[in-house]
């Protein structure tokens, strides 16, 4: 066959290959053919100095035998010297270490084989992988067939080369995709979003698994696992975009939270201009009206009704205080008994195991024995609400009791479905979850269980 023909047929393979297998296995056999050679064999070493079998032709039984053990496995002189930097033209190696091993170790026929040459495979400067032909009772090569072999050493190299930046190029932008559509979804979600929702979607996106990740890590700081399928730009990309994500999880919670302080101070106003206000002109006038009767009976009920609106407008003002401040200066125990004296309703509070709270869950448990108190209040058909917590290795737990009347929760759910809704969202926004037992006649129990305590705590409920 025409050398120059066969060589170039072998540049058009390995120009257009796309897969380096599929490419390289008809040029090396096409190499055997032009040099007359019987058997070939092409490594591929990454930088950890380990190899891959890439490519072979007509192997003999001894390296072929269990699944070409011999050649996947372990080290030998060329590998050494390449990996030493002493490998860096064609060279004849005086006898090959693993066709020693397969007589030795009596794995099959090995054809003759006994020696080969070596031809390092260079991509520009940089070495990736090792050529090495051989044929039966032939030991050594002539520098004519060193020569051509070596050119196309090089030629191999450049295709290897230009497809592993092909490949490069198709996972970066397999990547990318993953990454856009991730962004996409990561922008549909509110500041309540949980840190395991936003893993939950990383493991979607990227086909990962709990074990891929490192939970221990915080979201901003969180590192990956057994994820080589991840280019370490990704991971990069992605620990940015997930910093930017809670930062701006923290900015819409303080909007929310300043337009919450906005809306209280709004009402707090709108009551002190209003109510109070009318309250105040008929506290005077009732006092005006009684210093002009005569009649004994008559200015006693009308002091008894100045004494009612006395005492109404002392309370609109401890509303308008705690509107105001939503009583960030009292602890968790002033705020509910405050509150409950302020519907007229007796609170008995029990925290002998001294459970305590993060600030948010502070807040939310506030909000929950709020809403319980009012529905108590208006409900309830009684004025008294036991409060205990309790805590074990597991697990917080708020029990909010009342002895009232309790009620039918499926018949009687729409009277009661926005203050139930808002009392469990609420637990739930601090991890938390509410169960509420009642029936008509044996009153109205909430058992909210928070989990076991973490991050910064306060000591709470202590009367």
């Amino acid at each position: 066959m025409d050398i120059l023909r066969a060589l170039k047929e072998m540049s058009k393979t390995l120009n257009e290959g796309t897969d380096v297998t599929s490419m390289l296995t008809p040029v090396l056999t096409k190499l055997l053919q032009v040099t007359g050679l019987s058997s070939g064999w092409i490594f591929l070493i990454d930088e950890k100095g380990s190899h891959t079998l890439v490519a072979e032709a007509n192997l003999p039984e001894a390296l072929t035998c269990a699944k070409g053990r011999l050649l996947k496995k372990g080290g030998c002189w060329c590998k050494r010297q390449f990996l030493n930097g002493e490998l860096t033209s064609a060279v004849n190696m005086l006898e090959c270490q693993r066709l020693e091993l397969a007589v030795d170790q009596k794995l099959g026929d090995t054809k003759d084989l006994t020696h080969h040459a070596t031809i390092p495979i260079h991509a520009g400067e940089q070495p990736i992988g090792i050529l090495n032909v051989a044929s039966p009772g032939k030991i050594h090569f002539k520098e004519d067939e060193l020569n051509l072999l070596e050119t196309i050493g090089y030629q191999i190299g450049t295709a290897i080369k230009r497809v592993q930046l092909y490949e490069q190029e198709a996972t970066r932008a397999c990547e990318y995709s993953q990454l856009s559509s991730f962004l996409q979804r990561l922008h549909t979600l509110t500041y309540e979003s949980s840190d395991q929702l936003l893993i939950n979607e990383l493991i979607h996106a990227f086909h990962l698994t709990q074990e891929d990740i490192d939970l221990t890590s915080s979201i901003e700081h969180l590192s990956f696992l057994h994820t080589e399928q991840l280019s370490q730009e990704l991971q990069s990309h992605l620990q940015e975009h997930l910093c930017l994500f809670k930062e701006r999880q923290r900015l819409l919670e303080l909007e929310e939270l300043l337009t919450q302080q906005k809306e209280r101070e709004k009402l707090a106003h709108d009551l002190h201009d209003s109510v109070n206000q009318l309250l105040f002109s008929l506290q005077l006038r009732l006092k005006g009206l009684s210093m002009r009767l005569s009649e004994p009976s008559m200015k006693d009920e009308l002091r008894s009704v100045t004494d009612i609106v006395k005492e109404a407008l002392k309370e609109l003002k401890e509303v308008i205080q705690v509107r105001r401040s939503d009583g960030a200066e009292l602890d968790l125990s002033k705020q509910i008994l405050r509150y409950g004296h302020l519907v007229g309703i007796r609170v008995e509070l029990s925290n002998d195991q001294k459970v305590t709270f993060s600030d948010e869950e502070q807040k939310e448990v506030y909000r929950i024995v709020q809403e319980a108190i009012n529905n108590t209040k208006k409900h309830a058909g009684t004025e008294e609400v036991q409060i205990i917590l309790h805590k074990n290795n597991q697990q917080r737990k708020v029990t909010i009791v009342d002895a009232g009347r309790g009620f039918d929760e499926e018949k009687e759910l729409p009277v009661h479905t926005i203050g139930l809704k808002g009392i469990r969202l609420r637990a739930q926004k601090v991890k938390g979850v509410a169960t509420l037992t009642t029936k008509k006649g044996i009153g109205t129990t909430w058992e909210v269980v928070f989990p076991r305590e973490g991050g910064e705590q306060h000591e709470s409920l202590n009367r």
